[in-house]
């Protein structure tokens, strides 16, 4: 993920967990990997609450 976003790896951490602490994303432990994938009800839950606070 570091070639794609420029922050250093705490930085990273820390949005991640963050992610993972509010539902929008999931880990699973491989090996000495972790695995993250997007919660696509609670991403769903987040658009709807967005777009909820546009001004029409």
């Amino acid at each position: 993920m570091f070639e794609f976003v420029p922050i250093s790896q705490p930085s990273m951490s820390q949005h991640l967990k963050s992610l993972a602490e509010s539902g929008l994303i999931e880990s699973h432990k491989e090996g000495r990997n972790k695995r993250l994938a997007i919660n696509d009800e609670k991403l769903e839950e987040l658009t709807r609450f967005l777009q909820s606070l546009k001004i029409a």
